[in-house]
């Protein structure tokens, strides 16, 4: 990786942390919409229903 890769990798890496922090302070309901907005809608469904699944012991 050059030096230019890894910073730009570096950067990537705390703007992600800044964002899991920033998600962590929303209220649920915020938090869903902006998962929603950010994936789709389809998309949120469908990773619901397997993180429920996976929640109850379901494969």
């Amino acid at each position: 990786m050059t030096f230019e890769e890894e910073k730009d990798y570096n950067n990537a890496k705390l703007d992600v942390i800044k964002a899991k922090n920033s998600i962590q302070k929303l209220k649920p309901e915020l938090r869903e919409q902006l998962l929603k907005e950010l994936v789709g809608a389809e998309a949120y469904a469908a990773m619901w229903q397997t993180f429920k699944k996976l929640s109850n012991g379901q494969r």
